[in-house]
């Protein structure tokens, strides 16, 4: 007798008779309690005959001899473990443990505890098997290397595990093995408007479809989706292997989270989709790897949620499509993959491109690194609003970075390409580049490097390169180049538009674009006329300009000094001054600035002819703020 059989018995203060089964205590007077199975079993002199109807084996309810429906009663088993799956007659020696398992889960539900599964192998011989799920259902056996459900005669289609509408539902450590490969329309485990629900520490192998949290009336293009009746559900660190079609399936639902969860070989699709506009979800952790798809692919939009330290390893198409809508362009929906944020994920030896993303608005991209990648390392396609930090490419085929498809508006900080153009192990002669502009417009690259190209002497393409066609209003500046910015194939200059401060990898300042000074058109600089003559103030209160001196003689050899007066000058300040024109011959003026004070600066003109100069003379003029502390 355990412990707390023992004390419940001397609890309970009643004559106890320790039985050898279950018909021998059928035959007790019924004011004695029973000890049987390692528990203790009570009378209860009411209607059971609903309870004792669902449990064949009279597990927990054993009706009298006398009363064999229960009408008038039956032994109730007293116990705070788990429903055993013996119990129900869960056993590794029968040919099909379908109808024992719903027994099972019918017992956990009468009795309000678990259902447990014991250690072992059980196979269930169905064509459709379908465990019809129900508000706070909770199974579980020893672990998925102890404890396996083994499927043989399946049929095309059905869902093994399956909620609708349901909450509070648990499933955790087992494995679900389908006998071969599944090509049907199975699902291992389906929660369909499910609310609250976990599965954890669960493998699914040769499903088509192993994980799927999703709505029951399907997935359909349209504006952002509401909240979803799909809430809350949690896959934990589950496993699929070799499936059909996805692993894992995150459609038209709510704040609901993978987490440390793996995919390996899925043979026609892609490891994680998402879509129907997945809102506020949780992607932590998560691994695919041998999939003939994408590893990770938000295709139907991935709205106002984090993906991070995913890694995504030698799949048959991108690493990571991180994308939206159903019409592949922006106005064909709101269904965008936006003010969403991805962290730490690693791309490697993917077919394609590590990270593909397309129809993303609005996110952050944090730490991606993406190596060995069968195109280019990451693809930003008709992405706006995105802001990159700390982004590697390395080793890839082509591109380390490559905008297409009109990305604009979009910040790069701190991001790298090495060695890309890499093929066979040797880093290739040839047109791919470190960052591709491509069609790229009005973005920032700030604190970038590529050393694409550099080793042994080799050029793999150029370090930034424009395509002047599609590519403009873009700035390059603080960043490191092993080779110099470019335009395409025939020397188109990389200057139109496009602005750049480039620097080799010692730290040495190679080229740039910028222009220093203020920008034109928003009203920082000004004119001004010198009224009268060429010793009378002029005033000009902007930071740059011109002012024009009165046409007044100034005889060989004479000097006139005149006052500039600008509220903009304090005396430490530094003014620039050049004479831009008005004088007909070169070398007949020598001009200085004579002191600068708060409130302006003098200018002093002499004549250097051998007669007098009768000249409107046109200079432009810069202030610099300076200090002295």
């Amino acid at each position: 007798m355990s412990t707390d059989s023992l004390a419940r018995a001397l609890s309970l203060q009643v004559a106890m008779v320790l039985v050898g089964s279950l018909s021998q205590m059928s035959s007790l007077p019924t004011d004695r309690t029973a000890f049987f199975d390692g528990n203790l079993w009570t009378f209860q002199a009411s209607d059971l005959s609903p309870s004792v109807a669902q449990d064949p084996h009279h597990a927990i309810y054993n009706p009298s001899s006398l009363n064999q429906s229960g009408s008038a009663g039956a032994w109730v088993r007293n116990f705070d473990s788990p429903v055993q799956g013996r119990w129900a007659g869960i056993s590794q020696s029968s040919s099909d443990n379908y109808a024992a398992i719903n027994v099972g889960i019918t017992l956990s539900r009468l009795s309000k505890k678990p259902l447990e599964i014991p250690a072992g192998v059980f196979v269930v011989n169905q064509a459709v098997p379908n465990f019809a799920l129900q508000d706070d259902d909770q199974i579980f056996g020893q672990g998925p290397v102890l404890t396996t459900l083994h499927f043989t005669g399946l049929a095309n289609s059905g869902e093994v595990f399956s909620s609708t509408t349901m909450s509070r539902i648990r499933l955790a450590d087992f494995k679900m093995e389908a006998s071969v490969l599944q090509t049907g329309g199975q699902v291992a485990i389906s929660l369909k408007d499910s609310t609250d629900c976990t599965v954890e520490n669960v493998t699914c192998d040769k499903w088509t479809n192993s994980f799927i949290f999703w709505p029951a009336a399907g997935t359909a293009a349209g504006p952002i989706p509401p909240q979803s009746t799909t809430l809350r559900n949690k896959a934990i660190n589950c496993i699929s292997l070799s499936s059909r079609s996805y692993g894992f399936f995150m459609s038209n639902a709510t704040a609901c989270e993978f987490l440390h969860c793996q995919v390996y070989n899925a043979s026609n699709q892609d490891g994680f989709k998402f879509g129907g506009g997945t809102l506020f979800a949780k992607v932590i952790g998560c691994h695919a790897e041998g999939c003939n798809g994408d590893g990770f692919d938000t295709y139907d939009g991935f709205i106002s949620s984090i993906m991070s330290g995913c890694t995504s390893y030698n799949n048959t198409s991108n690493g990571f499509q991180l994308k939206g809508t159903f019409g592949g362009t922006w106005s064909a929906g709101d269904y965008v993959t936006r003010e969403s944020s991805f962290v730490n994920l690693v791309a490697r030896g993917n077919a394609l491109s590590g990270f593909l993303l397309q129809e993303m608005r609005y996110a952050s991209v944090v730490g991606l690194v993406a190596s060995e990648n069968g195109t280019a390392g990451i693809v930003c396609n008709n992405i706006q609003g995105v802001t990159f930090v700390g982004c590697t490419t390395f080793r890839n085929t082509q591109h380390g970075w490559s905008m297409i498809g009109g990305t604009s508006r979009c910040d790069f900080i701190g991001c790298f390409a090495f060695d890309n153009s890499y093929v066979d192990g040797i880093i290739q002669n040839g047109t791919y580049d470190g960052f591709n502009l491509g069609s790229a417009n009005t973005c920032t690259f700030l604190g970038c490097y590529s050393s694409n190209g550099t080793i042994g002497g080799k050029l793999g393409g150029q370090g930034f390169a424009y395509n002047m066609t599609t590519s403009s209003g873009n700035n390059v500046f603080c960043c490191g180049a092993g080779t110099s910015v470019t335009g395409p194939v025939g020397g188109t200059s990389p200057y139109t538009n496009n602005k750049f401060a480039l620097f080799d990898a010692a730290g040495t300042f190679i080229q740039s674009s910028y222009e220093l000074g203020y920008t034109a058109g928003i009203g920082l600089g000004g004119a001004a006329t010198q009224l009268t003559s060429k010793t009378t103030a002029v005033t000009n209160n902007k930071f740059c300009g011109q002012f024009t001196t009165n046409n007044a003689s100034l005889a060989a050899g004479a000097r006139v000094t005149f006052e500039v007066l600008n509220s903009n000058f304090a005396s430490t300040d530094t003014c620039i001054l050049n004479l831009q024109g008005g004088h007909a011959t070169k070398g007949t003026y020598r001009y200085w600035v004579d002191g600068v004070v708060t409130g302006g600066f003098f200018v002093t003109l002499e004549n250097l002819s051998a007669g007098a100069l009768l000249e409107a003379l046109i200079f432009n003029f810069t202030s610099f703020k300076s200090v002295v502390t």
